[in-house]
């Protein structure tokens, strides 16, 4: 199907249609790791921030474990950003933000890459040598390199402590990036201690050396045992602090 749709480029809009369709409506979810917030006991100011918005798929994930609570979703792509607003605009509880986080605030260029027709806008990245990371023969048949090509945005970021907010959780995916988001965080993280879901693709190294100096330890969540200290094989990695994880065992 990955293969297909790089010679029916038309058809991304219709299939993203029918995604959104089946999660909203169905209850479905892109990931199943997100069901770990459904765990997480509530308050009365929960606000849950989604750094990478994409087409909204974690909106929708977060919303389906915690229809009650606050989101903050980021997105410099400005044409993605206008899908959100389509389908989000407007959705009580849920706030859109059309720029990225990173350590400061800045214009920086997004690189979004693409394959022949295709866009692959969920890739895009300010990471330059990320961009093309997943267009390879190991995810698409009859690979040729030739036909990669990146388009360069002009997009603003901010650091998620100039906006003075108060996380409880917090979702990162940004294909490269991450740890200059954390990097621009660090405040945000001391004073409030939100949980992380991080992408683990790109940069381990550094997401857990910057984590490592606030106290932050790895976690893992099991739908039985809910969360407990260790090193995931997932696609995406559970961060808190001890004192955070205490107070989640203690309930």
């Amino acid at each position: 199907m990955r293969t297909a749709q790089n010679h029916f480029p038309y058809l991304a809009e219709v299939k993203n249609d029918v995604y959104y369709i089946c999660r909203s409506w169905m209850g479905l979810v892109h990931d199943s790791q997100f069901a770990a917030i459904g765990s997480l006991p509530r308050g009365p100011n929960d606000l849950f921030i989604d750094v990478g918005a994409n087409r909204g798929q974690s909106i929708l994930a977060i919303r389906r474990f915690r229809p009650d609570a606050q989101i903050i979703s980021f997105e410099p792509n400005p044409v993605i950003f206008q899908h959100l607003k389509r389908k989000f605009g407007g959705v009580a509880g849920v706030s859109l933000r059309e720029m990225g986080l990173g350590e400061q605030h800045r214009i920086q260029t997004l690189y979004v890459p693409s394959y022949k027709n295709f866009v692959y806008d969920g890739n895009a990245t300010f990471a330059a040598d990320k961009a093309t990371a997943y267009l390879n023969s190991d995810n698409l048949f009859f690979f040729d390199q030739a036909k990669v090509s990146v388009a360069e945005m002009r997009c603003e970021t901010v650091s998620l402590d100039s906006l003075d907010l108060r996380p409880t959780f917090i979702k990162i995916d940004v294909e490269g990036s991450e740890d200059k988001v954390l990097a621009g965080a660090m405040e945000t993280l001391r004073r409030h201690q939100p949980i992380l879901m991080i992408e683990g693709n790109y940069n381990i190294g550094p997401i857990r050396e910057v984590l490592g100096k606030l106290g932050y330890i790895e976690v893992v969540w099991e739908k039985d045992r809910g969360f407990s200290p260790g090193i995931s094989n997932q696609l995406n990695m559970f961060w808190m602090t001890p004192a955070r994880l205490a107070s989640l065992t203690a309930h």
